[in-house]
């Protein structure tokens, strides 16, 4: 993992942007591909470095830089602007020991730049509101697409296409517009109670039933385009079946996860294929185990991968 004298980070910066020619890197001139690089400084500039090729892990402050004669710096809290290759997820972390924030970033099916990682701000990127990933990554993991990412937000490529995400526009305890739901029990908007993954407010299920609950939306997509969809769960103990994905409005299968009981939020995370279909229902709900049992849900995100 050596650093690249200055000829080399010219010729990257050419390239850096383009699409491998093959998943496996035959034809590119950083073969292999699932490589990560960052600079110190926005849109490219000065010195880089290249980790990689996944999966691996580095700590950052045991990666050197400034090496054109000797190497007397590291990266810790260096990187400012970075490109993840295609088939790809970076995920960065603010400390040394992988605790606090942290975020993943796909590099996608062409690769992902970001010029500024001060761009990457706020909630939306697994930090607190007015906090930003500039000059403050210590430690990163590399893991090609269908391996085990960590449970981080991710940071996505477009706008959430999902309306009041985090419930913040909801007024009243029932569930309203543009959120709907499912099923004969309770569902309802926990307002400022101080159970909300971020802001004041949440959605929740409640019931000692056996039958299906659930909060939903409908969202327009585009044909034809691959889609991330991301929840942010809470359930009691004793939850056992689970489920949060998307209905296309065409007759096609829909994509889902199942899930259990948990401790604290989790997020959990579908990728899916629009089809030919025009719309989708977002849902996440549960088939109630015949006791008393609830699930917490808040910041629902859908975006183009």
């Amino acid at each position: 993992m050596a650093m690249r004298v200055i000829a080399v980070l010219t010729a990257l910066l050419a390239l850096v942007g383009a699409a491998p020619a093959h998943a496996d890197g035959q034809g590119d001139p950083w073969s292999p591909v699932h490589r990560v690089f960052f600079w110190e400084n926005p849109q490219r500039a000065d010195d880089g470095v290249e980790l990689g090729p996944a999966s691996a892990s580095y700590l950052l402050r045991g990666v050197t830089r400034d090496c054109a004669i000797f190497c007397w710096h590291d990266w810790d809290d260096v990187p400012a602007s970075a490109h993840v290759q295609a088939a790809t997820v970076l995920t960065v972390w603010d400390n040394a020991d992988r605790s606090g924030p942290c975020a993943n970033i796909d590099g996608g099916a062409v690769g992902r730049t970001v010029d500024d990682l001060a761009a990457l701000t706020g909630p939306e990127a697994g930090l607190p509101f007015g906090q930003h990933w500039a000059k403050r990554i210590s430690s990163v993991q590399l893991t090609r697409h269908g391996g085990v990412v960590p449970d981080c937000v991710w940071v996505r490529r477009g706008p959430n296409l999902v309306a009041d995400a985090g419930f913040e526009q909801q007024r009243e305890f029932a569930v309203r517009p543009p959120w709907g739901s499912e099923g004969p029990d309770l569902k309802a908007i926990d307002l400022d109670r101080g159970f909300a993954k971020s802001g004041a407010d949440n959605a929740f299920i409640r019931t000692s039933s056996r039958a299906w609950n659930a909060v939903t939306q409908f969202v327009p997509v585009t044909p034809h385009t691959t889609y991330r969809l991301h929840a942010w769960v809470r359930t009691s103990g004793n939850y056992t079946a689970g489920f949060f994905g998307v209905r296309p409005h065409n007759g096609t299968p829909f994509v889902e996860t199942g899930f259990g009981a948990g401790t604290g939020y989790r997020l959990l995370t579908v990728t899916f294929d629009s089809g030919t279909a025009g719309g989708v229902t977002v849902f996440s709900g549960y088939w109630a185990p015949g006791v008393d049992s609830w699930m917490q849900v808040d910041d629902v995100t859908l975006a183009v991968l």
